[in-house]
């Protein structure tokens, strides 16, 4: 056929004209190829490149679509354009779960201003990835825009490599626009490795199956993702791994057997404020199904582990894990963590206690409370958080506590009443402000199992009762 936009081109690239069909049946791969061609071709010459407009249909495609790139020049201002998500539909069969959907050639410099709009990109028959960008010796996709756009795979099952099987792969991503994207299927929905300056706002992953993660964030920082929503996932709906900078507006999760909502690796700067993490399905009116069965491991709406610094959430809601195992927290701080914040979270887990900070962890909480009977859970000491054997206790009614001593409750109220629920042989200070029966002069060692109920008259707290060996 011949190409009705070498001799006059106008900047759209229909892939009608190239002969694709777009009824689900015949093969459109070659048509829709050799559209995204002439406009590469055209944009390395030196014009301004273009768009290429996939009318309404399904096209089937039996190979990959790859995007050339110059070896010498960036290819600026390709898109790739549909009549909206759910409307056109690139669709393709039998490739191997390695081969993506759509892609970039792997030879050569970076892409700059790529986008794709309103159409819908579906893998079938097996899970692997659906779009990827692969970075050869770090050449970075710059400014890519990614709107009204819907990724689908089929979900992932079984063992595999996460990098053969996530559902979008970008490494080394600068300056990129997520703008209601929808991703579903993979082993992992969105994976950014090495991104740097990235906007996503109405991202939704819906993941099945064995999926591990819902956006999994590897290396670069400086990213902002606003009402972010992420549906059942196996392992973790957020992980980050040596990441920086990242700020995450009024996140929502929803899944059936989530062991984490965050899970937080080497990572600094991270900021979380408002969001809901409801419980899981398996939480619910007790569902018996296999698929559904509560875990057998422990449940962390977040963890963070012990190289991470600056973190913070505010606002954030964690309902009750309610058949969660035994070790399950609402929010679990690893051993060396530092500077980790939490104000007006909060967080229930109906065994165990919600919230725990290993020993040597420096984490603060302020007006931080546990739902009914709850339990906050701290060892001690506590670094910087709890100074000298401090315990911050603003609207906090029931604490759980680990280590060595005790000398000072702070932060309470007029009228604020807490009870002590003391797991090792801990020994309580008197020379800070509690104020306990006994020898004036002697510390009270408290036995295991101890509970003591303290009131504060607004400086000091005053022992109300207690009992021991419980």
């Amino acid at each position: 056929m011949k190409n009705p936009t070498k001799e006059k081109h106008d900047g759209i690239f229909n892939v009608r004209d190239y002969g694709a069909i777009g009824d689900g049946i015949n093969n459109d791969k070659p048509a829709i190829q050799e559209a995204i061609d002439t406009a590469a071709e055209i944009a390395k010459a030196g014009n301004r490149g273009g768009v290429i407009f996939v009318p309404p249909g399904e096209y089937r495609l039996e190979q990959g679509l790859v995007i050339p790139r110059n070896a010498r020049a960036n290819i600026p201002n390709i898109r790739i354009v549909g009549s909206g998500a759910g409307q056109a539909v690139l669709r393709s069969r039998y490739l191997p779960s390695d081969e993506p959907v759509l892609s970039f050639s792997i030879e050569a410099s970076g892409v700059e201003h790529f986008g794709i709009e309103n159409l819908s990109i579906v893998r079938s028959d097996i899970a692997g990835l659906v779009f990827s960008y692969p970075a050869p010796d770090n050449a970075r996709l710059r400014r890519g825009v990614f709107r009204n756009v819907e990724f689908k795979g089929p979900s992932f099952s079984g063992e595999g490599n996460d990098t053969a099987y996530d559902c979008v792969k970008i490494e080394h991503g600068h300056e990129l626009v997520f703008d209601n994207v929808s991703i579903a299927g993979g082993k992992s929905g969105l994976n950014l490795e090495q991104c740097s300056r990235v906007t996503a706002n109405r991202l939704h992953t819906l993941m099945d199956g064995d999926c591990d993660t819902g956006v999994r964030i590897d290396g670069g920082g400086s990213m902002l993702f606003t009402d972010l929503r992420i549906e059942a996932v196996e392992t973790s709906c957020i992980e980050l791994n040596i990441a920086k900078n990242i700020t995450f507006i009024n996140p929502s999760f929803e899944g059936k057997r989530e062991r984490q909502y965050f899970h937080m690796k080497s990572s600094s700067g991270i900021r979380v404020v408002g969001g809901a993490c409801p419980q899981p399905p398996w939480t619910k009116g007790g569902w018996n199904h296999k698929r559904w069965a509560a875990p057998d491991y422990p449940q962390f709406a977040v963890w963070i582990d012990n190289n991470c610094h600056d973190i913070s959430f505010d606002g954030t809601y964690f309902s009750a894990f309610e058949y969660a195992v035994s070790g399950s927290r609402s929010i679990f701080v690893e051993s060396g963590a530092r500077y980790i914040r939490f104000r007006d979270v909060h967080g229930t887990i109906r065994q165990q206690g919600d919230i725990e900070f290993e020993p040597e962890s420096d984490a603060t909480l302020f007006g931080t409370r546990a739902a009914g009977n709850q339990l906050l859970r701290i060892g001690l000491p506590l670094g910087n958080a709890v100074a000298f054997g401090n315990v911050r206790v603003r609207d906090i009614d029931n604490i759980r506590i680990t280590g060595d001593h005790l000398t000072n409750l702070t932060d309470g109220h007029t009228g604020q009443v807490v009870t002590l629920i003391f797991d090792d042989n801990i020994q309580l200070q008197r020379t800070g402000n509690l104020r306990f029966a006994g020898n004036p002069s002697e510390p009270y060692q408290a036995p295991i199992g101890t509970v003591l109920r303290f009131f504060c008259d607004g400086s000091k707290w005053h022992e109300l009762s207690r009992s021991e060996n419980v």
